[in-house]
């Protein structure tokens, strides 16, 4: 059986590299070329999926699709509560059941297929509600090789042998799990470890391993550039990746004295969504040829570019078995007016603010419930040079910030750090409430979360804080 899985994975390599030679071809088109290029990967989908869904079947009786071409604003707008209330008939394959699905997922403890040939991803469920997704070969192919061709916009050669060190999360329906599972195919020497580990483990794993790539949420990989800072960890990485969380300034700095490197910043979507940036850094380009991306308001109504959304509307052109068109994702992000100078026809990303379904509500000043972003805690906390970590933990009655500070932390610095955040929150029309600032030696990383750092906590369950 193990030879069988090493032959599958190794042809799924095999095509990935065909088709990443197809996606290279395709940054040279102009964005006419492009645009014609998602209408007739468009077209395929829907039919395919009116044809094979008995959910899409009925959930586009009505409209009219027999024209040349469809016009992807002309359809309904999908839900992740529609597809995993209708699971059973939403998919295209017949045989794949809801029921199984979660009975594989329960057996799941590495990179192995359900049914034979599909790779079952889920999201990590923080508004409320997971996703489940499967990827045929020919979709987690293609996969692989967005993940080659973002290699490619940092300047890594598909064909480099590299040791390549990947930090994430732990369940193996993780994507970032499932990815760096999935280039370990024989060319590259691939770690993988667990963003939840004590953060002395991660640093001697590494200094073994001696990465020359690392994959990385941007707030480990800070920590891991203040590990190098202090001479605690030892390498000389020439690519540094990250995503998966928000990224600031101050992060980028703080890697740039460890390393001398410019660290790339990726975005995904367990859905589909790709996008990275280039050598220019002037934005995180979308894989266009791979998914379509409106970036709409809160009535689904197009944004205009340089105006952040409310949400975007994601249509996968290269999943067809489990056909996701119009698909609405809470993320808030901005589109730039302007192209890359790279030449490259995909829009850029000028930035991403987080996703709505984060916002949370404080007491107004005026006695209604008011809504906070947590962007508004991270433009204070962040710029602090003297913080290495931060949570805002909600309580009933008080905010606890917890701190994990680079040196010797005095009451004056918490009694400072408490003003800011009452200063932040008037400006904001919010009545403060209690602030307290708690120093502690490491904020922990849940798999829930997929070993995200949560900025925003409302699990009190299991900690006590002292005034």
């Amino acid at each position: 059986m193990e030879i069988l899985y090493r032959i599958k994975k190794i042809k799924e390599a095999l095509n990935a590299y065909a088709i990443w030679r197809d996606m290279k071809a395709r940054e040279g088109w102009s964005r006419e070329q492009l645009l014609a290029f998602q209408n007739r990967r468009l077209d395929a989908l829907v039919r395919h999926a009116v044809a094979k869904s008995p959910f899409y079947k009925e959930f586009y009786k009505g409209l009219d699709l027999s024209g040349p071409s469809i016009d992807v604003k002309s359809l309904p707008v999908l839900t992740k509560k529609a597809v995993m209330d209708n699971f059973d008939r939403f998919v295209t394959d017949p045989k794949v059941t809801l029921s199984s699905v979660y009975s594989h997922m329960e057996q799941l403890k590495t990179d192995r297929y359900y049914r034979g040939k599909y790779r079952v991803l889920t999201t990590a469920g923080s508004s409320g509600l997971k996703g489940v997704f499967i990827y045929g070969t020919l979709a987690w192919s293609t996969i692989l090789a967005a993940v080659m061709r973002a290699g490619t916009f940092m300047g890594v050669s598909p064909y480099r042998r590299m040791r390549i060190g990947s930090i994430g999360g732990g369940s193996p329906l993780n994507l970032s799990y499932r990815r760096a599972l999935g280039m370990d195919f024989g060319l590259h020497k691939v770690q993988r470890l667990l963003v939840t580990s004590p953060l002395e483990q991660l640093v001697s794993d590494i200094n073994s391993f001696q990465p020359q790539y690392i994959h990385a949420y941007p707030s480990m990989a800070t920590l891991l550039a203040e590990e190098q800072l202090e001479g605690k960890l030892n390498i000389t990485p020439e690519y540094l990746l990250t995503g998966g969380e928000l990224v600031n300034e101050a992060m980028r700095r703080v890697i740039r004295r460890a390393w001398g490197i410019r660290p790339f910043q990726s975005y995904s979507a367990t859905e589909g969504l790709l996008a990275v940036e280039c050598d220019h850094h002037r934005g995180i380009h979308l894989f266009e040829d791979l998914c379509i991306v409106e970036v709409v308001d809160d009535e689904n109504r197009p944004v205009p570019d340089g105006v952040p959304g409310r949400k975007i509307l994601l249509t996968n052109l290269f999943q067809f078995r489990e056909p996701l068109i119009r698909y609405e994702i809470s993320d808030m992000i901005c589109i730039d007016p302007e192209p890359c100078s790279c030449g490259r026809p995909f829009r850029l990303i000028s930035s991403i603010v987080g996703r709505n379904d984060d916002i949370f509500y404080l007491e107004g000043t005026s006695g209604e419930p008011a809504p906070v972003h947590p962007l508004n805690f991270h433009s204070v906390l962040a710029p602090i040079e003297s913080i290495k970590e931060y949570q805002v933990v909600l309580g009933d009655d008080s905010i606890i910030i917890l701190v994990v500070p680079r040196d010797k932390w005095s009451t004056a610095e918490s009694n400072g750090l408490t003003e800011m955040i009452k200063r932040k929150l008037r400006e904001l029309n919010i009545k403060p409430p209690r602030v307290l600032v708690k120093i502690v030696d490491r904020i922990e990383r849940d798999d829930r979360h997929m070993g995200k750092m949560v900025i925003i906590s409302q699990e009190l369950e299991g900690r006590t804080f002292e005034s």
